[in-house]
Formats: C-alpha cells, sequence, structure tokens
C-alpha cells in the first residue's frame, strides 16, 4: 500500500523539473524566448493535465508572455529561410511561427508555399484552405487560390 501512494511521484517530479527549468530561463537576465518555447514544448500534453492548478498558471503565464515574441522570431527565421530555398527548415520555423500566432496570415501563407515548393502538397493545400478560410480578407488569398487549382 505504501507504494501504490507513490505510484506517479517520479512523472510528477520530472515535470515540475521541466517547468522550473523553463521558468529558470523565462526569467534569465537575457531571455531567449526560444530557449524558454523549447522548454515548455518539453512538458508533454499529459504533464501539463495532471499538473496543479499552479503548474499550469505558471505554464500558461509563460507561454502567453513570450507567445508574440517567439512567433515573430520564428517568423523571421522561416521567411528568411524560405527566401534561401531552404524550404525544409523553412517549414519547420513558419510552423512554429504559425502555432505560436495562429493569427498570423503571412506566416500560413509562406508555409503553403514551403510547403508546395517541397513538393508536400496535401500540406500545401491545407494550409492555402486554411488561409483562404480563416482569413478570407488577406492579400495572399488570391495566390493562395491560384496554387490551389494548380492542384485541381
Amino acid at each position: 500500500n505504501s507504494l501504490s501512494s507513490y505510484s506517479g511521484t517520479h512523472e510528477l517530479l520530472a515535470a515540475y523539473e521541466k517547468l522550473t527549468y523553463a521558468q529558470y530561463l523565462f526569467f534569465a537576465e537575457e531571455r531567449d524566448v526560444i530557449k524558454v518555447a523549447e522548454a515548455l514544448r518539453r512538458i508533454e500534453d499529459s504533464e501539463y493535465q495532471n499538473g496543479t492548478e499552479n503548474f499550469k498558471a505558471s505554464y500558461d503565464k509563460m507561454l502567453q508572455t513570450i507567445s508574440p515574441e517567439v512567433s515573430q522570431t520564428y517568423y523571421k527565421l522561416g521567411k528568411s529561410e524560405y527566401e534561401a530555398k531552404d524550404y525544409t527548415t523553412a517549414i519547420m520555423h513558419l510552423a512554429l511561427a504559425y502555432q505560436y500566432n495562429e493569427n498570423d496570415s503571412e506566416a500560413l501563407y509562406f508555409l503553403g508555399n514551403a510547403y508546395r515548393l517541397n513538393e508536400n502538397v496535401q500540406e500545401a493545400i491545407d494550409a492555402y484552405n486554411a488561409l483562404i478560410t480563416k482569413f478570407p480578407d488577406s492579400k495572399r488569398v488570391s495566390s493562395a487560390k491560384k496554387h490551389l487549382k494548380k492542384y485541381e
């Protein structure tokens, strides 16, 4: 019975260690938001779900605080890689930019383009359709529709 009461303790401590490390990076004198974001991504969904209210509140507050800057940083990286024709790396960074800011139509548009140019057809179609649906007034919609016609 004593042993069963400790079940899951190791996993809980590991989750708190990950959160503590993210907090350490968050409060560092020269904060690197990408490192904070990476540390937060190491916390698994199940660890978050099983965390206390304080655990979740701390995680959520850090994520909310860094998300705009993280999104912008990943967008700049992705756009630069896209322009250098490094589509595989651009996809990774543009997807993260959009993940951290789902209101960024530019990140979604260039993500679709990077998928298309990397010959990831279904992902390109999905990105373009998401752009058209979510941002119907975007200046990029007509271009996305032209690219979609090529797949019909």
